[in-house]
């Protein structure tokens, strides 16, 4: 057992090091070469060398060279893993951009906790495909890649409804003149 500091910094020792890994794995994917393909591989066991922390116990070099192989070939499954592992990382679009789902507007859906926080119109959609059209359980923890269509934005708008006065995010908004920019007033 070891103290919340040592996971803290083997954690950010691996994230170092998964970094490397996916840079090696875009190098592979834009140049696939048997040479790309062992660096990657090679990224994938140092990261996995890290020991200990708080998220150990999952493995990128277990499959890394079949993985590796089902990426460049396209495989839509595979490309879904990879892209929801790389959610929160700064190479998403990058990768999404090399991937078959570049068209798409992609949904990472989490019901880790049972449920999930999408709410309107795109939650019943979403479970409305998940559900019904392929059957699966929307309640008992699953994670879930979606892919839909592209999703036209000109005629679509964003709003900010966590202050007081809500304001339109775009180019030609206007701010109303009650509007404070000063976030202590928020």
């Amino acid at each position: 057992m070891s103290d919340a500091f040592t996971d803290m910094a083997r954690e950010q020792n691996r994230a170092g090091y998964f970094f490397e890994y996916l840079q090696a794995v875009k190098k592979f994917l834009l140049k696939p070469t048997a040479r790309n393909k062992k660096a990657a591989i090679q990224a994938a066991e140092k990261a996995d060398s890290v020991r200990g922390g708080i998220f150990d116990g999952y493995s990128i070099s277990s499959d890394a060279s079949v993985y590796l192989n089902y990426l460049k070939a396209g495989e839509l499954s595979t490309w879904a893993r990879f892209l929801f592992m790389v959610q929160n990382s700064s190479e998403f679009h990058n990768f999404k951009a090399l991937s078959p789902f570049i068209y798409k507007t992609c949904v990472l859906v989490d019901y880790g906790t049972g449920s999930v926080k999408l709410h309107g119109d795109f939650q019943p959609l979403i479970d409305k495909l998940i559900s019904q059209d392929y059957g699966w359980k929307t309640y008992d923890g699953d994670k879930y890649f979606v892919a839909l269509d592209k999703i036209d934005l000109v005629e679509s708008n964003a709003f900010c409804v966590n202050r007081d006065v809500p304001r339109l995010v775009d180019d030609n908004s206007t701010q109303p003149e009650a509007y404070d920019d000063d976030p202590d007033n928020w």
